[in-house]
C-alpha cells in the first residue's frame, strides 16, 4: 500500500534506551530477496530467529537441524523466552518486526495460519512482536488473540494542511521553499511514514 512501513521496520531507531531493534523479518519483496512463500515456511522462520538469537547470546550462529513442525512451535517458544529473559535482566525490551504479513495472506489462509501457529500466544517479558500489514481487519482471524484490535495502531494519512505545516517545520531552513513543500506534500499524499 505504498506508506512506508517496511522503511519504518527496517530503519527503526528508538528513542527510549529501553527498547532495542532487535530484527525485522520481512515478506515484502526487496531486490534480490526470495519470495513471501518460501520466507513463509516455519523452518525459514525459526532458522532466522535461531541466528539471531544464538549470535545475541553467543556471538555465534545457532545449529539448524531439521524439527518437526511441533517442534519448531515449542523451539521458537523457547528462543523468545530466552532472548526475553536477556533483555530483561537488562531492563530493556527486543522489539522483533514482522512485516508485510499481508503478503503471506495473499498466498492463501492456510500458509498465514502455519506461520501464525509459531509465534507464542503471548510475548515473554522483554520481547515485543511488531506485525505490520495495510488492515488488521483483513487478517483478524488468522491473527487470533495473539493481536487484538487494542494492540493496533492505524496511520491515518494527514490532512493537507498538517503535511505542509510538518514539512515547513522539518525541512532544514535553506532548503524551504514553496515549491519543495508541494511536491514533498504531493507525493507524500499525506503518508506520515513517507513525510518522516
Amino acid at each position: 500500500h505504498g506508506i512506508g512501513k517496511s522503511t519504518f521496520c527496517d530503519r527503526y531507531r528508538p528513542l527510549n534506551p529501553s527498547l532495542e531493534h532487535f530484527g525485522t523479518y520481512s515478506f515484502t519483496l526487496h531486490k534480490g530477496a526470495v519470495s513471501p512463500m518460501h520466507r513463509a515456511q516455519p523452518e525459514v522462520f525459526f532458522g532466522w530467529l535461531n541466528t539471531l538469537v544464538s549470535s545475541h547470546l553467543t556471538g555465534k550462529a545457532g545449529r539448524v537441524s531439521a524439527k518437526s513442525y511441533p517442534q519448531l512451535i515449542v523451539e521458537v517458544a523457547q528462543l523468545l523466552e530466552i532472548l526475553g529473559q536477556s533483555y530483561a535482566s537488562q531492563g530493556k525490551t527486543a522489539v522483533i518486526f514482522v512485516d508485510g504479513v499481508d503478503e503471506v495472506a495473499k498466498l492463501d489462509q492456510g500458509t498465514l495460519e502455519q506461520f501464525i501457529g509459531l509465534l507464542p500466544s503471548k510475548m515473554p517479558a522483554g520481547v515485543t512482536l511488531v506485525v505490520s500489514a495495510p488492515s488488521y481487519v483483513n487478517l483478524s482471524t488468522a491473527l487470533g488473540a495473539r493481536i487484538e484490535s487494542r494492540s493496533c495502531i492505524a496511520m491515518p494519512s494527514l490532512e493537507p494542511g498538517s503535511a505542509r505545516v510538518f514539512c515547513l517545520g522539518a525541512l532544514v531552513p535553506e532548503r524551504v521553499t514553496a515549491a519543495t513543500v508541494r511536491i514533498i506534500c504531493e507525493r507524500a499524499q499525506g503518508h506520515p511514514l513517507y513525510l518522516r
